[in-house]
């Protein structure tokens, strides 16, 4: 407990110091069994003011991208309920899936993106493998350049229906870019049930978990808990305040990046799925099983790897991956660290979690800054969890 609790002082600010080069102003890290908490502790603070309240377990932070999980146990269970299906094609349920177009490129004479029909089905599988040509704005840009000729200025992060409505990079299941998609499948699960997102996420995992602290609007939240910070690291490596990314009103409650959440809370989801919960043992396999292959697995890999300090920082250069319904796997084992099979993912503002069934172990960390990537949080994360499976974990016991 203490080395783990030393490795997070290490890279934190100073309670009351000022340098923040190459440091977080804060960070909680929780690691769970499927029996309770295993370990949960914290450091730093959760502004760049001196005397801002120390970040604990129950900070509040937006974890961005994290929220996938969440939403991708949503979607299993209207699934499980027969509410719609993973393959079945959904154009004819949702417009905009129907009208949307494949951006091919540009004519330059006459500024103008060249666009063509898209005639094939976009599925479920699709929206939640990243493989339905629904891509991100801000990290390609092709579709900024798109915005530009349009005069549609209203990116992803508005959480806005006409910002998630991009054209297409590729035709659906042929190609692999991360993006919006599992929005696009949230908001299918409110037309299919008539329930807002946060209410059927409170309804059918925050509630019966007693996850009090999460959900998308920090200030209606039932315990509310104090806001970090989202500073920008600078290119001296150090820490600057910046305007906060996200809306403070939006139309939608954004399924690919919309939760704020603790590590207290998050490690309650992470323990749910260790114990099976939340889904049917049949739909909890589906969430962790590989769902690319081929082609399609080949230009996953491709893509991950060029960037791989963002998408995968803590496995090795030569990690074969996989990617389920739930998040990004790991198809051999990372020495030194969680066995074959593991899944995780992470955060626009950098946190991390994972999920190891064949070790029984969870972890998450929770951290909050700008860009993605972050190298510092990189050291952090593995330091943490090389730690958790070189000095907490029982060999052969199989759990910690």
């Amino acid at each position: 407990m203490e080395k783990l609790n030393k490795i997070l002082a290490d890279h934190v600010v100073q309670q009351q110091g000022r340098d923040t080069k190459d440091k977080l102003l804060g960070a909680a890290f929780t690691v769970v069994n499927a029996d309770g908490i295993l370990y949960q502790g914290a450091a730093g603070r959760i502004d760049l003011a001196l005397d801002s309240k120390p970040w604990g377990p129950n900070t509040l932070s937006w974890i961005a991208s994290m929220t996938k999980l969440a939403s991708a146990i949503s979607i299993l269970q209207i699934v499980e309920k027969g509410l719609v299906t993973l393959d079945e094609d959904l154009r004819s349920k949702i417009p905009f899936l129907n009208e949307v177009e494949i951006i091919k490129g540009f004519d330059n004479t006459k500024r103008k993106p060249i666009l063509e029909p898209n005639t094939s089905p976009i599925t479920l599988r699709h929206l939640l493998t990243h493989t339905s040509g629904l891509a991100y704005d801000l990290t390609d840009e092709l579709l900024m350049k798109w915005r530009r000729a349009v005069g549609k200025d209203l990116i992803n992060m508005t959480w806005t229906l006409e910002g998630f409505s991009t054209p297409l990079l590729f035709p659906p299941g042929t190609d692999w870019s991360y993006g919006t998609g599992i929005d696009w499948a949230t908001l299918l699960l409110e037309q299919v049930t008539g329930t807002k997102l946060s209410m059927y996420m409170s309804e059918h995992i925050f509630d019966p978990l007693g996850m009090t602290s999460t959900g998308f609007w920090p200030a209606k939240l039932t315990t509310p808990q104090p806001l970090a910070a989202i500073p920008n690291r600078d290119h001296g490596g150090g820490l600057v305040p910046a305007p906060s990314p996200t809306p403070d009103e939006h139309p939608v409650e954004s399924g690919g990046a919309g939760l704020f959440s603790t590590t207290a809370d998050y490690s309650k989801l992470l323990r749910a799925v260790l114990r099976g919960e939340l889904l049917s043992a049949e739909s909890m396999e589906l969430l962790f099983k590989p769902q690319l292959s081929g082609d399609l697995l080949r230009k996953m890999d491709e893509r991950v790897r060029l960037a791989r300090e963002m998408y995968a920082p803590e496995y090795a250069e030569d990690t074969p991956m996989n990617f389920a319904l739930g998040g990004m796997l790991n198809t051999a084992d990372v020495p030194g660290k969680r066995t074959k099979g593991s899944m995780m993912w992470s955060g626009y503002t950098n946190p991390h979690w994972w999920v190891d069934r064949e070790r029984g172990v969870a972890g998450v960390l929770q951290v909050s800054l700008l860009p993605f990537g972050d190298p510092v949080v990189a050291k952090l994360y593995d330091a943490l969890e090389r730690t958790v499976y070189g000095d907490l974990i029982v060999e052969g016991a199989g759990k910690l």
